[in-house]
């Protein structure tokens, strides 16, 4: 079987469709441990050399990228597994390019479960790989996809690195991501980085960076949700964050123009997800902190009560759920 088409299926996140490939060119006990391994992945055990590989390879790839949307203690556990499984085998195959991806699947399921020294292990792994093979790249095609790869990696690791407050590493990492992207990224892609290089901007204290970059993240975001309406939460993440960069130059009024604006935005989601509630809760408390800056006392009160209320909400049905679970 040739190993460049399933590389290219599972790249493209459908490992299923290799199942296809399998039974119409595989040997017939390889098929039927095909069948059998998704009920019990023994099945392979009796399958040898490149096969097992290649159904090994199909079931990680595919539990590490269902995971990787979920966002409970079990999926995380599976998806840090599953993952780490997924990257190994790829690289054993000559599959390098898979790598990253996977191991960035893995690092973002370790951070959700607070395990950030295993996460940057994974990301610095997943760096590793792309510049190699940005130095081994044959030509400029092949030099850009792995670009994007490491654009992504670099991108993740300054928001790591962010959210553990070791700001200079942030700092360093969102840059240079943000280089990258600009040269190689999707639009939404760049304006990922550029509001996250704005938020980590902010905590090293590059004020007018900051600024210059959430204008320019805002006018892509708002381009991109005429289009998307899926990109309102991130369009409404870069708002409360360029809202907190306006509350630190003392720019209150307009700072509570843009908590407003993703006030709103947050509360269009949530009549669809409940789970967003928690943004509108947090979102709340700004306009109150920003309402005790105007000096508007009563206001900043009524939304700070607001957000308990909303937060109350949110844990009951926390409580709930445990009780029926």
């Amino acid at each position: 079987m040739e190993l460049a088409k399933i590389g290219e299926l599972i790249k493209n996140r459908k490992p299923l469709e290799v199942l296809e490939l399998i039974k119409s060119e595989a040997p017939k006990e390889v098929v039927e441990a095909s069948q059998k391994m998704f009920e019990d992945f023994s099945a392979i055990d009796s399958i040898n050399g490149q096969w097992r590989d290649i159904l090994a390879l199909v079931y990680y790839s595919h539990f590490s990228y269902l995971t990787s949307q979920m966002d409970d203690n079990q999926a995380l556990a599976s998806c840090v597994v599953s993952s780490l499984n997924a990257s190994k085998i790829s690289l054993g195959m000559g599959l390098e390019y898979l790598a990253p991806t996977f191991l960035r699947n893995a690092a973002k399921a370790l951070t959700m479960m607070k395990m950030t020294s295993q996460a940057e292990r994974s990301y610095r792994e997943a760096e590793r790989i792309c510049r190699t093979m940005i130095e081994d790249s044959k030509d400029d095609r092949e030099k850009d996809d792995w670009l994007k790869e490491l654009g992504a990696v670099l991108n993740d690791l300054g928001v790591l690195y962010y959210e553990t407050e070791k700001f200079k590493e942030a700092d360093r990492y969102i840059s240079e991501a943000l280089e990258i992207r600009r040269k190689v990224a999707k639009p939404l892609e760049l304006a990922e980085t550029l509001a996250n290089a704005g938020a980590i901007y902010i905590a090293t204290k590059k004020f007018y960076e900051a600024e210059e970059l959430f204008k320019e993240s805002e006018r892509i975001y708002r381009e991109l949700v005429e289009k998307d309406e899926l990109v309102k939460f991130d369009l409404a993440i870069a708002l409360s964050n360029f809202g907190r960069l306006y509350r630190k130059l003392a720019k209150f009024e307009r700072a509570e123009e843009l908590y407003l604006e993703s006030l709103n935005l947050f509360k269009e989601l949530a009549k669809e997800n409940e789970d967003f509630d928690q943004f509108i809760a947090t979102t709340l408390k700004y306009l109150g902190d920003v309402n005790k800056d105007l000096k508007r006392y009563d206001k900043a009160k009524d939304y700070y009560l607001e957000s308990k209320r909303v937060f109350a909400e949110i844990q009951r049905r926390v409580e709930e759920r445990k009780l029926k679970n």
